[in-house]
């Protein structure tokens, strides 16, 4: 067709309306799908509830979870002193290769805190259940006891150290009173209670 054809002019303004038109359209699914595709990642406790006894010891695990690569974590977490005391951390099987502030606690603020702030090596952590460390607590009495976390990020891998941290979960727990107990029962002569005894009559 010839430039100046009536016809080929009419074929390149309906093709390009028809390009731009479509082009417009992708631009408009972009952006209102932009917002899903936001990399985000949530710091939680786990278990994050249940039923403690008093004087029992039972461990917290705070973990990450993350749909982008992240290299970097830092946080506090918070819980009451009257009724939780921190015995110990853990920092087995973490996801953390330096810690560059070493986990630690204190029992004596109202709220106790722990403190952690760490750093994964590249490519950095990418997936769910990314264990950061353990906590264990012993019931101090009945109550309840609730974990929370305070000034918390968790930094992209992405040379800029974009926080990306939109979620935090906390965890809360029953505390109880330890079961009653009956009277412990011994026997000097029977000692072992599966066993069969000669004498039929124990002390």
């Amino acid at each position: 067709l010839s430039l100046c054809n009536p016809v080929y002019r009419y074929y390149n303004v309906v093709m390009h309306l028809s390009f731009s038109k479509v082009f417009g359209i992708l631009a408009l699914f972009i952006f209102l799908l932009a917002p899903l595709m936001v990399s985000a990642a949530t710091i939680f406790l786990s278990p994050s509830q249940g039923t403690r006894y008093g004087g029992e010891n039972f461990s917290v695990d705070v973990k990450v979870s993350s749909d982008t690569s992240l290299n970097a974590f830092s946080g506090i977490v918070l819980f009451p002193t009257d009724t939780l005391e921190v015995m110990r951390i853990s920092q087995l099987n973490s996801i953390i290769n330096l810690w560059t502030q070493n986990p630690s606690f204190s029992n004596s603020g109202i709220p106790g805190n722990i403190t952690f702030e760490g750093v994964v090596l590249s490519p950095g952590f990418i997936g769910s259940e990314g264990r950061i460390l353990t906590v264990t607590f012993r019931v101090k009495k009945a109550g309840s006891a609730n974990l929370t976390f305070s000034r918390y990020t968790a930094l992209k891998n992405d040379g800029l150290g974009t926080d990306v941290l939109k979620q935090t979960s906390p965890a809360l727990f029953k505390l109880v009173l330890p079961p009653a107990q009956g009277p412990a029962v011994f026997s000097p002569t029977h000692p072992e209670q599966g066993k069969w005894y000669r004498a039929p009559n124990p002390i």
